[in-house]
């Protein structure tokens, strides 16, 4: 039996396969100073992408991150799952009590371009600044259907100011 990988002088993926994943949308932020078209903070001071990270700084108790352009709008029906690569960093310990549990996704569809509490669905958090991957699972959300076109991401509802985010990546996910 011939081994090709033997006599290989070079191993690189193909170009064929280039846009065969399951995933739908997924973040870039791997060029320092480019936040790949997430340019909307809100309540957030010192906001920014080094070392393939986009972080942030609250100084509220909620914040969120978002487009000010759509993307290619995706079907809800096809890609319900959101994965968040996410750390969360408490800068107040003293007051752990009653804080930083609830994370929120709120979105717009191509027929409904409005941001609106209907289009929202809320997630459990840590904050123990680790890395965390969160899975959430839009199908139960009553108004997730039709064409997805933005996501505002708040990483935390109920923080205090100075507490902070870091993101890896953003994906849309094929069922």
């Amino acid at each position: 039996m011939y081994n090709f990988l033997r006599d290989a002088r070079t191993i690189r993926n193909s170009f064929l396969c280039r846009f065969d994943t399951l995933d739908g949308y997924s973040s870039d932020f791997h060029v320092n100073g480019n936040v790949d078209g997430w340019d909307v903070y809100n309540s957030i001071y010192l906001y920014g992408c080094w070392s393939s990270v986009l972080f942030g700084t609250s100084y509220a108790r909620s914040c969120y991150v978002g487009r000010s352009t759509i993307f290619v709008p995706l079907p809800a029906e096809n890609f319900y799952y959101i994965k968040i690569m996410m750390k969360i960093t408490n800068r107040n310990p003293d007051k752990v009590v009653g804080g930083l549990t609830t994370g929120r996704i709120q979105w717009t569809t191509l027929s409904d371009g409005t941001w609106n509490s209907s289009k929202q669905m809320d997630f459990d958090i840590v904050a123990d600044d680790e890395w965390r991957l969160y899975t959430i699972n839009m199908g139960p959300a009553q108004w997730w259907q039709g064409d997805i076109t933005n996501l505002r991401i708040y990483p935390f509802l109920d923080g205090w100011p100075s507490d902070q985010f870091s993101i890896k990546y953003i994906k849309f996910i094929k069922n």
